[in-house]
């Protein structure tokens, strides 16, 4: 993880300590003629305080990232074939925590 990304995720943990519970959207992208056929090959994941500002992030994401935008909209990106899993749930804020804790 560089400096950047740490940077970014310490501020959305402060913005995040008050809460109790959180929105996780984890955005699975598969190559199912490919070597990710039976595993992600990406997993973008999008935090927020409501449901809605998780989704405001994931919104964002498609505007930037071309990979993730094609294989969302298009279900290919380039001539390669994507297929896509995305989960929205609430999570207690001490297992997001743990979970960046053990990288």
């Amino acid at each position: 993880m560089n400096e950047m990304n740490i940077f970014k995720l310490a501020q959305q943990f402060e913005k995040l300590a008050q809460e109790d519970k959180v929105w996780v959207i984890v955005h699975d992208i598969y190559e199912p003629k490919g070597a990710g056929s039976d595993y992600p090959v990406v997993r973008h994941t999008f935090v927020g305080r409501t449901k809605e500002e998780a989704q405001g992030y994931f919104d964002s994401h498609m505007k930037t990232d071309e990979f993730f935008r094609d294989c969302e909209e298009k279900r290919k990106w380039e001539d390669v074939e994507c297929e896509v899993k995305t989960r929205t749930v609430e999570v207690p804020i001490e297992e997001i925590k743990e979970a960046y804790r053990e990288q």
